[in-house]
């Protein structure tokens, strides 16, 4: 009873203490824009592995089936078409299928690793490659499934070396063979599908900016007395988690550059210019003008300390 006790009591701690230290923010935040390409990323990896755990199962029943036939022909006294045929239809579907394993594994874990878009060259590589899969794993198929007939007649000669066993491989062989065909033909379109979705996004450029980083982002103020530039810098926009570097924006020319204060540029209205020099600022009343300061130089300002109503 007592140990009971104080493991209850070991537990209401335990959870009081979890339920006080946990996080009031998620630990790991995704925006919208980066979810969606992880579960474009997850179908893709997805499917490869459907693909590859098939054609895994395909190489197995293909290569036992190869032995049997070539074990089975010195007894049946015949080099047929169909015996060949099947043979190097299995050949050269198994073939295939390891180098495709290879290429979409390197192509997949080269996209993923380095954050970048599924399209371009590796895209057309893999697409294509699905494809010419799926359309010779339809006709592995075909031609394995040619010779069943034959296969039964060898499995009802007791003078053959063909067993029941032999004949489920033949039977699975065939089977996985039209499955290929199928999820092949899948994968391509699949990869079509996410080619459109990356290729949007890379020409729409960065991913926008979510709602609660803009809110919460300290927004950009600039003094008032600062002098206006003829031409600004553009804004660099986000870089997305796939998405690519911005490249440098262009410096903006010295001939755009305000004039520093107190020089001719600065007074004859230059739009770029706000300083003043002495010729322009008026005096104080009852004090002699300075040198070079008269109505020809302040034209406009003739109703000031030294035009004609001046004290």
């Amino acid at each position: 009873m007592s140990w009971g006790l104080v493991s209850f009591l070991e537990a209401v701690i335990v959870s009081a203490s979890l339920f006080w230290w946990r996080p009031r923010r998620p630990i790991l935040y995704v925006t919208p824009q980066q979810s969606f390409r992880m579960t474009a990323w997850l179908f893709l990896w997805l499917w490869w592995f459907i693909n590859s755990c098939i054609s895994a199962a395909f190489v197995v029943t293909g290569l036992i089936t190869f032995r049997n036939i070539k074990v089975a022909r010195p007894y049946t006294h015949t080099n047929s078409y169909d015996e060949n045929a099947v043979m190097a239809a299995i050949f050269l579907e198994v073939l295939i299928l390891l180098l495709f394993f290879v290429i979409s594994i390197i192509l997949l874990l080269k996209n993923s690793i380095n954050h970048e878009p599924l399209s371009g060259f590796g895209n057309g590589i893999l697409l294509a490659s699905s494809f010419h899969t799926a359309i010779f794993s339809l006709v592995t198929a075909l031609v394995i499934y040619s010779a069943k007939p034959l296969m039964s007649a060898w499995q009802r000669d007791r003078n053959y070396n063909w067993s029941a066993g032999s004949t489920a491989a033949f039977d699975a062989s065939y089977v996985l063979a039209f499955m290929l065909a199928g999820t092949f033909l899948v994968y391509a379109v699949l990869i079509l599908v996410m080619r459109n979705v990356f290729v949007r996004e890379e020409k729409e450029g960065k991913l926008r900016p979510n709602k609660a980083d803009a809110a919460t982002a300290a927004p950009a103020t600039t003094p008032t007395n600062a002098p206006a530039t003829a031409t600004g810098a553009a804004p660099q926009k986000k870089r997305g988690w796939f998405g690519r570097k911005n490249k440098g924006a262009a410096a903006a020319p010295a001939t755009d550059m305000p004039p520093a204060p107190g020089t001719p540029a600065a007074s004859a209205g230059h739009p770029g210019g706000n300083a003043t020099t002495a010729a322009d600022t008026p005096a104080a009343t009852g004090t002699a003008a300075p040198n070079g300061a008269g109505p020809e130089t302040n034209a406009h300002q003739a109703g000031g300390a030294w035009g004609p109503n001046a004290v």
